[in-house]
C-alpha cells in the first residue's frame, strides 16, 4: 500500500498534469512551489509554537529523505500541554492558510495558492487517514503529528474530527462559494478528483 506521502506526491503530480495541462511551465512551477510551501508553512507552525511556549528550535528539515515531508527539532523541555500545542500547530498553520486563501478572492486564480490549497487539504486528510490505518512500529511507521499529540495526552479523535470537518467544509466552499478552479469535485459516492 502506498504511504500517505507517496500518495500525496502522486496526486500532486496528477493535479499538476491534469488541472494545469494547458498552463505554461511557469504556472506549473508556481503550482509546484505552492505544494512545497505548504510543507514549509506546516513546519513554521511547529517552530512558532515552540518559540511561543518558551522552547528553542534547533533545526527545521524540509523534504527529508527526498520526500515531501519535514520535521522540526526542538529541546524537549516543554510540558505535555505545550507539546500537544506544538504537535497540533503545523496542522493549525495549514488550516489557517487554507482559510486565508479561500477568504481572499484575489488569491483564487493564482497557481501558487492553488498548489498550496491542494497540498493543505490533501495533507490534513492524509494525517487523519494515516493515524487510523497505520500502527506505530509496523513497517517502519514512526507516527505523525496526531500520534505525537496523542502521546502527550491529547484527544486525537477530537483533533481528527476537527481536521476532517475543516477539510470537508473547505472543499464544499471551494465548489460552491468561490471562483477557485476546483481540483476536487463531489459526486454521489463522495469525493473524486476531476481530470
Amino acid at each position: 500500500m502506498l504511504s500517505a506521502v507517496k500518495m500525496m506526491v502522486l496526486i500532486g503530480f496528477m493535479l499538476i498534469f491534469s488541472a494545469q495541462a494547458k498552463a505554461d511551465a511557469l504556472e506549473i512551477g508556481k503550482f509546484t512551489l505552492g505544494i512545497f510551501s505548504s510543507i514549509a508553512v506546516h513546519e513554521l507552525g511547529h517552530a512558532t509554537a515552540v518559540e511561543a511556549a518558551g522552547g528553542h528550535v534547533n533545526k527545521i528539515e524540509l523534504y527529508q529523505n527526498g520526500l515531501l515531508s519535514g520535521a522540526t527539532y526542538y529541546d524537549p523541555t516543554l510540558s505535555n500541554q505545550q507539546n500537544q500545542f506544538v504537535s497540533a500547530s503545523g496542522l493549525l498553520a495549514t488550516s489557517v492558510t487554507t482559510e486565508v486563501i479561500i477568504q481572499n478572492e484575489s488569491l483564487h486564480d493564482k497557481s501558487f495558492t492553488q498548489g498550496m490549497l491542494a497540498a493543505n487539504l490533501l495533507s490534513n486528510a492524509s494525517y487523519v487517514y494515516n493515524f487510523y490505518t497505520k500502527r506505530l512500529g509496523e513497517n517502519g511507521w514512526q507516527g505523525n503529528d496526531i500520534d505525537v499529540y496523542e502521546s502527550y495526552g491529547g484527544n486525537a479523535h477530537v483533533l481528527n474530527a476537527l481536521l476532517i470537518a475543516h477539510t470537508a467544509f473547505s472543499i464544499y466552499r471551494i465548489n460552491h462559494d468561490t471562483n477557485i478552479v476546483p481540483f476536487v469535485k463531489r459526486n454521489l459516492f463522495g469525493i473524486s478528483f476531476e481530470f
